[in-house]
């Protein structure tokens, strides 16, 4: 892992085998309250799923925002019932390119954008949401499943 220059300022070089963890503070309770999460990322290269931030809970509750195998921005919440419910974004991501992710959450209303414009919208099941604080992942997820960090 190491810094390099970003689309503005330093940015977090991951190379597809490292990920950055922020343990929770107490400050934030991301899919638990109205949240907006956005960042800038630029992919090294396209390889299957990709996590770009995962935030979970003891309780095994949260949130991922990854790349989907299809290059698609997509937010996956874990539900009480223990199933993940995903919004998919319908515009492809592309390899050594700036892209300003984001994802919106207010109230049951999820709103995924890229570059600025929406690209998906949905409703969150009633059982999909964080009850409790959430370490951060950044570039790869809790389980640290080969394949799924994010290479860029």
């Amino acid at each position: 892992m190491n810094f390099v220059p970003g689309r503005i300022g330093q940015a977090l070089k991951l190379d597809g085998d490292d990920t950055a963890k922020v343990p929770w503070t107490g400050y934030y309770r991301i899919a638990a309250t109205d949240s907006t999460v956005a960042l800038y990322i630029k992919l090294a290269s396209l390889n299957g799923e990709q996590t770009i931030l995962e935030a979970m809970s003891d309780q095994r509750s949260g949130l991922r925002f990854v790349i989907s195998p299809e290059n698609h921005l997509r937010l996956e919440v874990l539900t009480k019932s223990g199933k993940w419910f995903a919004v998919d974004g319908q515009r492809g991501l592309q390899e050594n390119q700036w892209y300003q992710v984001a994802f919106t959450i207010k109230g049951p209303e999820v709103v995924l954008f890229s570059n600025g414009e929406q690209v998906a919208r949905d409703i969150l099941p009633e059982d999909a949401r964080a009850e409790a604080g959430q370490t951060l992942y950044f570039g790869g997820n809790s389980t640290t499943a080969r394949g799924s960090e994010v290479a860029g």
